[in-house]
């Protein structure tokens, strides 16, 4: 087998047409890396016991007057803002950075009033108490 069959596919395309066309998709990878790296997406958990549901919003590197927590209706909403910090002479970037918005449906069974959030370690824990009658119930059978 010939070495050419042998390369990835990628390979051949970089090399029979990478030059020719380099010059013309150069623009749009850019632009579209630029559109990524202003993305900021911070990844929630959503979890729950028998007495309540826990969010967990991973927010490292934003501060805590920069998060926003409200509900309405049955939307729990949470907003903030990552600063990206101009002017340095970065050798490389992979961290994120920009303004984000996540929602959760909220079950009616929540009791919107003891919504409490705490924030530490860059994690945003929100602490959602279900009603006493969302809560389980055991129920005795008698037996004759």
């Amino acid at each position: 087998m010939t070495r050419a069959l042998m390369r990835r596919p990628s390979d051949l395309f970089r090399s029979l047409l990478g030059r020719e066309f380099r010059g013309f998709f150069e623009p749009m990878i850019d632009e579209e890396s630029a559109l990524y790296r202003d993305t900021f997406l911070p990844p929630i958990d959503v979890f729950h016991n028998e007495n309540e549901i826990t969010v967990r919003v991973e927010a490292p590197g934003i501060k805590k007057e920069d998060l926003d927590v409200h509900v309405e209706g049955d939307l729990l909403t949470i907003s903030g803002k990552k600063e990206h910090v101009e002017g340095l002479n970065y050798h490389q970037v992979e961290s994120r950075w920009g303004a984000f918005q996540r929602s959760v449906t909220l079950p009616h069974t929540v009791d919107r009033d003891k919504i409490a959030a705490s924030y530490k370690d860059g994690v945003l824990t929100l602490t959602l108490p279900l009603t006493p009658e969302a809560k389980p119930k055991q129920i005795d059978v008698k037996i004759d």
